[in-house]
Order: structure tokens, then sequence, then C-alpha cells
């Protein structure tokens, strides 16, 4: 995802430079050779691609993109050999507004020095006659560069950022625009719930090749977020959720791993980490926000100060709450330093944006715990003393930091709801946290009854009901707030019996698996040998015989259910779901482009019969088709050796990945042989390769007895 401009001048100039006999002698430099030779291949050893104001010169007036890609790429190369006054401009400009990613490179000039202003940089030199020579040098160095930026040190190398030091640079994602088409059809896989999951893993997959990959990266990893814990938060998907969040995890990761300091990614990720039950390194991520390299607003520390006090609490609580008696639970919870550690914690982060309201609740109900319990188990609280007196001045000392706290989460909550009043958008996220307060605060457990159900009736997604029966559960196990919480689980719960302290997985079925399928379409009847699939009865039928024997024994290995997934072009594809239907496992037809278009690119040309097949085939089997047009997607469209054909192998591979409890087996009837071009059968073979799964293959050269 590393974004690299190359500054330079172009084509051929003439340059004055000293003879042998120290003349002036005029010589044409071809820069272009000099891109290719050096700089381009410098970037290849990376496995990096550089980019020129070359690649938008046919947009006419190219300055708007031109001081996009100086502020918002990560790497700018800079070639100042000679005085070429926009290669300086640009650099000016790359200098007064990135700290670092700047690298000068330069052919020395016998009698002729760099200018004055950029005498103190560093460049790498290189002869004009074999550049090459300077390709390891200059490759090291972009390496060099790219960890430093990734590092906690980011040392700057502009002039600019190293005389001021206190000069803050834009955010380069506030510079790129991420195109709408994009946006929507997150938007539309959102909609789909979790099944719109693999659709989202595929737009994360093609938002990294492109120039607004971070910011695209971030829609996504944000619908993700939202669907994971969407799924979570029904028992019935749990397992869903839970491997959602692995794909959120996995989209925010490669957003950190070339931002390491990235405020939002952090964030998101100490969330995902502690739902994957990964404490420690979702205090990591908090720890980042909060190092100063991090530049995080006060609400961005608030919420990781929150996250930090969040993972103290579940310590806390696991270590307690599957003690058998009430008394036992209360004296683990008051000895532990941990009970104090979330509570500080969680008032701190309140301290740090007293808007926002989340931490604020949980730092009362914390205290609340304190409180109660130091006065129950008063014995028990004197023994975490020196003195009595300590003991009697902390507990006192906390009775004051109650009222004070009492007050400010009532204006804290009453300024929620009147912002939310003005602006007509509710917050969402409020009425649980006012049925907590209430379950905290009131005399009157009636009330507390209402609150709750007011949150449960609100639907919103700051309400999930077994996360609000968790916390009250942990309330009663102490023996706190006795009535008060009765009333609120019994108004959760509606009825339903109220198991479990958290949102778990539900008793799991045996392991299933997914059947993918990958092969070669009949041969059409003008295709020259040698041939791949002959439309002949005698290789249908060992197609066939082998798609038969290999699926049943998947089929006799797996304890679970069973499906298949896959295309529905004429051969391996259609042979696949006639014979799984003989064998009643059910299947998901899945079509890149529109059926019309399908059956004309992908069956039409192995003839009548096959076109009958598919006919049926849909019919009895309405596919999940990815697109409205042929087409790919605009946003896609830049990117080489990328098809629609490649999109719906990417789209099945995800989808079939996310499935809860199942293993995955591709089949692949097939020759071996590359040139089927992207999204063909070698492409599918090597997206599973990629990610482990298991393999069943027949060479058809083999199989259909073909030279």
């Amino acid at each position: 995802m590393t974004s690299v401009f190359i500054v330079r001048p172009f084509g051929k100039k003439s340059v004055t430079v000293l003879d042998k006999d120290g003349n002036d002698s005029s010589v044409l430099i071809d820069f272009n050779q000099i891109d290719k030779e050096l700089i381009q291949a410098a970037l290849k050893k990376n496995k990096l691609v550089g980019k020129t104001t070359e690649v938008i010169a046919s947009a006419g007036n190219i300055r708007l993109d031109m001081f996009q890609m100086l502020i918002a790429y990560d790497l700018v190369i800079a070639d100042i050999s000679i005085d070429n006054a926009n290669v300086f401009y640009e650099l000016g400009i790359r200098h007064g507004l990135r700290p670092n990613g700047t690298i000068l490179i330069r052919f020395p000039i016998s009698g002729k020095d760099v200018p004055f202003d950029l005498k103190t940089d560093r460049y790498i030199a290189y002869e004009r006659e074999n550049p090459s020579a300077a390709v390891d040098l200059l490759a090291s160095s972009i390496g060099d560069t790219i960890l430093t930026m990734r590092s906690s040190e980011r040392k700057a190398d502009s002039p600019v950022f190293l005389l001021l030091p206190a000069l803050a640079a834009p955010d380069p994602i506030k510079l790129t625009v991420v195109p709408r088409e994009f946006q929507e059809a997150i938007d539309r896989a959102k909609n789909d719930g979790c099944n719109g999951a693999a659709t989202l893993a595929l737009l994360a997959e093609e938002a990294k090749a492109t120039d607004w990959a971070r910011g695209g990266l971030k829609l996504v990893g944000r619908a993700q977020r939202g669907l994971a814990q969407l799924g979570a938060a029904q028992q019935s998907r749990y397992q869903n959720g839970m491997n959602v969040f692995k794909l959120a995890k996995q989209t925010w990761e490669y957003i950190r791993r070339d931002v390491p300091y990235d405020v939002e990614a952090n964030l998101q990720l100490a969330t995902i980490y502690q739902r994957l039950n990964e404490p420690e390194t979702s205090s990591q991520a908090c720890e980042r926000v909060l190092d100063g390299q991090a530049l995080a607003e006060a609400m961005d520390r608030a919420d990781a100060l929150a996250q930090l006090a969040r993972n103290k609490k579940a310590d806390w609580v696991k270590d307690f709450i599957s003690l058998e008696s009430e008394a036992d639970r209360r004296q683990q919870a008051l000895l532990d330093s941990r009970l104090i550690d979330a509570y500080e914690g969680y008032r701190k982060a309140f301290a740090e944006d007293l808007n926002v309201y989340y931490p604020a609740i949980n730092a009362l109900g914390l205290l609340l715990v304190i409180v109660n319990l130091a006065e129950i188990e008063a014995e028990v609280w004197g023994d975490c003393f020196e003195t009595p007196s300590k003991a009697d001045n902390a507990l006192a000392d906390y009775r004051e930091q109650l009222i004070v706290l009492d007050g400010a989460v009532q204006m804290a909550l009453e300024k929620a709801k009147k912002i939310g009043q003005r602006t007509g958008k509710p917050d969402e996220w409020l009425p649980p946290s006012e049925a907590q307060y209430k379950l905290l605060t009131s005399k009157k457990p009636v009330f507390v009854g209402k609150a709750y159900q007011a949150a449960k009736n609100s639907g919103g997604k700051g309400f999930v009901k077994q996360a609000e029966i968790a916390q009250v559960k942990i309330l009663q196990s102490l023996g706190l707030f006795t009535e008060n919480c009765s009333v609120a689980i019994k108004a959760l719960m509606d009825g339903e019996p109220a198991s479990g302290l958290e949102p778990g997985p539900p008793q799991l079925q045996p392991r299933g698996r997914i059947l993918v399928v990958t092969g070669h379409r009949i041969d059409s009847p003008d295709r020259q040998a040698p041939g791949r699939f002959p439309n002949t009865p005698e290789c249908i039928e060992k197609a066939r015989g082998w798609l038969l024997q290999t699926i049943q024994n998947e089929k006799n290995a797996t304890e679970g259910a069973v499906s298949g997934m896959g295309g529905a072009a004429s051969g391996t594809d259609i042979l696949f779901h006639e014979v799984c239907a003989e064998l009643d496992i059910p299947t998901t037809i899945v079509l890149p482009i529109p059926i019309e278009s399908y059956r004309r690119k992908s069956v039409a040309d192995g003839g009548a019969e096959w076109v009958e097949k598919f006919n049926k085939l849909v019919v009895a089997n309405p596919p999940i088709i990815l697109s409205d047009s042929e087409d790919l997607p605009i946003w896609t469209r830049t990117v080489q050796g990328y098809s629609v054909f490649q999109r719906g192998n990417i789209w099945m591979m995800e989808d079939a990945m996310i499935s809860p409890n199942t293993d995955v087996t591709l089949l692949a009837l097939w020759n071996g042989a590359a040139g089927d071009g992207p999204g063909g059968t070698a492409d599918m073979l090597s997206l599973a390769e990629a990610r482990g799964l298991k393999l069943c293959r027949q060479n058809t050269n083999q199989l259909f007895e073909l030279d």
C-alpha cells in the first residue's frame, strides 16, 4: 500500500559538463532512461511502483492531482541533478507539508554544486552514464526510509520540519477522495447484513490497489466492525460475527502496517482485539493512541483510556465471577487491585473529554461497587490498608468522589440528549446508558424496568441485549442493587431465560465443509489443438466420474453439513452442480456478471446442450450476482491484470472462509498450464494456496488422455 511519487525531469535534456580536458561540453541526458534503469529498478526490488505527473498529464490542468500526490503519497523520490524549475517547485511543496518520506537523488556535475537551500540535505549520488550501478543503494535507502516512517521515531527528513518541529503535517487521508461508487458499494454490502461480509472483503482487496487505499480501507473496516458486532450480538450468528471481526482485524492491521500510529486504526483494533479475546494486544493498541506520536484528539484519548479500563475490568470480573458463594465473590472483587485500576482508568478517560459519557457511567458503576463493598465487607476493606484510619479516609474520599461524579454523569447524559434533540439525530448509544444510570441510582425499581424496556425498544446500534444482561449480572453476582438488577433482567429478557454473562457461541454442530469448484470450460468448436476439455461424451463422463468420487470422499470425511459453491460455466462448473444435486448437497451459484452476459461469455460457445443445462440450473437455483454490468466497477478499471472473473473468485473464496465452523476444499479440474487469464483456474488455485486451503485437483491431460 506504500504509494510512491517520482519528481524528475522528463525526456532528454541538454546538460553542460566538463570534458576530460576541463572544458565545457554539452551532453544529452535521457531522464526517462534513468527512471527506468535506476528508480523503477530500485522500486521493483521493494515491490513498489512509482507514479509521475505523466500519468495525469492528459487531464489538462494537473496541478490539483500533483499537489495531492506530493502531500498524500507516502514516499517521494526527487531527482535534483539539474536546475529544473518544476522539480524544485514540487520538492518545496513536499518539504513544506510532509515531515518525512522524501529521498533525493543526483548525478554529480564537475564544478557545480547543489542549490544553497539543499546543501545540508543528504542525497544519493549515481553515475549519469551508468545509473543502474546505484540501484542497490537506492533500493536500500527506500527500504530504510519506509521502515523509519513506520517506526516510533519517524525522524523528519524535511528541512522545514527539522527547523520547525512543532509544525503539524496535514492528514494525507483528508486529501484523497474515495470514489462515490465505492462508498455506495460498501453501503449495499452493509445492508446485506453478515451476508455482505464477503463483498466487504472483496472491496478491501480492491481498495489496496488504488491511490486512495487507506481512505477506502477505513470505510471498509468500519463497515466490517459494524457487521461483526451485529453478528456477535445475535446468538444464531455468533460465529459469523467472530469471523467478520477477524476480517476487520486484517483490514485495520493492513492500514496500521504503513501508519503505525494511525489513531483510528489503533482504536478500532483495540476493540476488535478485545472482542477476539486478545486483551494484551488490545491494550498495546490503546497505548499507541496515547503515545505522543499519535497526535490524538481529546475524544480519541478518552476512547483509548476507556478501552484500557475496560480490559482491566474484564480481567477483574473473570477472576471472581466463577466463585461459588456471594461472600467469596465480594471478597475477591474487593481485594483485587484491578477494581481500583479500572475505576481510575474510566475516571481518567472521562476527565480527558467530559462530553464522552461512556467512561463516566462505567466509572460511576465501579465507584459504587467500591463504596458498597467497602461498607458491606468492612473487615476486608480494612485489610487493604496499613491502618484503620487510612481505610476510613480512603472510603470517605471515595464517597466524596461519588457525589461529584454522579452530578457529572447526569450533566453528560443530559447534554447528549439535548444535542440529539437540537440536531434531530438522537444518540443511539444514549438509551442503554440512561438505563444503566437508573440501575445504579434509582430507589424505585419500577423506573429501572421502564428504562431498560425503553432502551430495548429503541433498537439502536448501542443496544445489545446480552451485553446489557452481562453488565447487570456482574452487580447481581456481588449482591448489589439486587431489586434493580432483577427488574432490569426481567425487562431485558421479556420472559426469556437469562443465561450466561457474556454473549457466547451456541452449541456448535459437527464441523461442516464447503466445496468450491474451479476448472476448464468445455472446448469451443473452433478451439485449435491442443484442447483442454473436449466436448465429447467420453470426456464429460470422465470429468463427472472424478467429481462424483471426489465429492463423495469429501462428504464421507465430514461429520457436519456439506455444501458447494461455484460458477456456472459450461464444463466443470455445471457438472459440479449436477453431481452435488445427485448427492443431495446444496450448492450456491455465484456469477460475477448478469445472467445474460455470463451465458454469452462462459456458456454459449459450448453449444446448445450446455446453454440448456445452464438455463435449467439458474432457474432451479437462482444465483448470487455480484454486478449488474459485465464491466469492472469504475474504481477497479485502472488496476492492471484484473477481470470480473477474478472478482468472482475472490468473492467465493472469502464467502466460503467466513462460514462458521466449516472447512473449505477447492476442487480443480485443470491441465496445469497458465494462460486462461485473470480469474481463471490458475488464479483460483493461487487464492486457495495463499489461504492454506485443502486442494483436490485432477490434471485434465491425464484424465482425458490428451497429448
